[in-house]
């Protein structure tokens, strides 16, 4: 992209993220409906690469190499056979290096046909 003052452009190298975890699930029914709650933790390491933003002649470049700790949980009703809505809440920090927080929430319904 580019304006009359400069241009702009992106690209990013190629990069391997890797995980391991575990993810702990139960199931209940509460009036007939069926209902899987469950924990998950995992440790998420990104093996590098790095993205590029270029402004005109000057490039700035950013390594992604980083290690994160994932801990969440959730639920999902299954109303019907095949309808389920679902729940779930994650926080995410790194591992050493720059301080970096993440909460994140998801609310949906899955539909099978």
């Amino acid at each position: 992209a580019s304006d009359r003052f400069a241009s702009v452009s992106f690209d990013t190298d190629g990069s391997v993220t890797g995980r391991l975890g575990a993810r702990l699930q139960g199931e209940t029914t509460i009036n007939g409906m069926a209902l899987q709650p469950y924990l998950k933790a995992n440790i998420w390491h990104d093996f590098g690469g790095t993205s590029h933003v270029n402004f005109d002649t000057t490039d700035i470049s950013t390594e992604g190499r980083s290690t994160s700790f994932e801990f969440g949980g959730g639920v999902i009703a299954k109303v019907t056979d095949k309808v389920s809505i679902f729940a779930t809440g994650d926080y995410t920090t790194n591992l050493g290096g720059d301080k970096r927080r993440i909460l994140e929430g998801n609310l949906g319904f899955s539909v099978k046909w």
